[in-house]
This record gives C-alpha cells, sequence and structure tokens, in this order.
C-alpha cells in the first residue's frame, strides 16, 4: 500500500509539475513508469553520466591492466528512430548516443554504435518495446558484433 500510494503521489507531482527533464511534444514518451520522473531535473541526470562515466573509465582501465580489452556497445533506443520525422525525442535520443561515443573517444575506450546497423534493418520497426530489439534486430546487432570482433579477435 505504500508503495503504490507512493508511487501516484509522485505520479501525480510530475503530472503538475512545469519542469520535466526531457524534452516534450503531444507525441513524446519516454521510458519511464512516471513516478520516477518527478524525482528526475537535471542535476540528477548529470549526476548519473558522471558516475557511469567514472566507472567505466575505472572498468577500463582495470581490465587494461590485466590484459583484457573492453568494447563499449551503444545501442540507440527507438526513439532514435520512431517517428521517421524530426521531433525533439528524436534529437534527444541521438544526443545520447553521440554522448556515449564522444565519451568513449575522448577516453580511448573501443565502441560500436549499433546506430547504422539497427536503421538499415528497419530502423523503430525492429523494436518490440522502446528498447529490445526484435528477432530481426537481434539478428543484425548478433551479425555486426560477429563481424566487429572476428576482425580484431579472429575466428
Amino acid at each position: 500500500t505504500y508503495v503504490e500510494l507512493s508511487r501516484g503521489l509522485l505520479n501525480m507531482l510530475y503530472r503538475l509539475s512545469s519542469a520535466k527533464p526531457f524534452p516534450t511534444d503531444s507525441n513524446g514518451v519516454y521510458y519511464v513508469l512516471g513516478h520516477e520522473a518527478y524525482l528526475m531535473d537535471q542535476k540528477r541526470i548529470e549526476s548519473g553520466w558522471a558516475r557511469m562515466s567514472a566507472s567505466l573509465k575505472a572498468i577500463h582501465e582495470l581490465l587494461r591492466q590485466h590484459g583484457v580489452s573492453l568494447l563499449l556497445v551503444i545501442m540507440p533506443s527507438r526513439f532514435a528512430f520512431d517517428p521517421p520525422k524530426e521531433t525533439p525525442q528524436n534529437r534527444f535520443a541521438r544526443g545520447l548516443v553521440n554522448r556515449a561515443a564522444e565519451f568513449a573517444r575522448q577516453n580511448d575506450i573501443p565502441y560500436l554504435d549499433l546506430t547504422e546497423t539497427i536503421a538499415a534493418v528497419g530502423g523503430e520497426k525492429v523494436y518490440l518495446d522502446t528498447v529490445h530489439p526484435n528477432e530481426k534486430g537481434n539478428l543484425a546487432v548478433g551479425s555486426t558484433l560477429y563481424e566487429y570482433l572476428k576482425t580484431r579477435v579472429g575466428p
């Protein structure tokens, strides 16, 4: 009961709040439950990026010290493709992919951006929901990952 009450209260507060952490328009929906969106603001989002970046740098360094390579795989959400016309959600989703790729470049972390792979097999049509690819999407991702690793590691 307490959890449901808390979620309901936070959902109501989010709907009444004028400040939204993501760009919005009448067609915009993000992969959130609603209640946690009220707790998000730009400061918390940036704090999450900072913690994730520090963790990835530390993991990369630890693996490097042990002779193990790290590959950062960047998977765009469906919002990067849906709808096909330019919207605030498209720009936001693509900006996240670009931000992750730029982080990897700046820190010499090998990365594989799957945006072109997903676009080539259908974009928004190869997602089960907002972030999980369907069978066709998974096949394309697996094939791209296989080809990437084959050329760097060998068969």
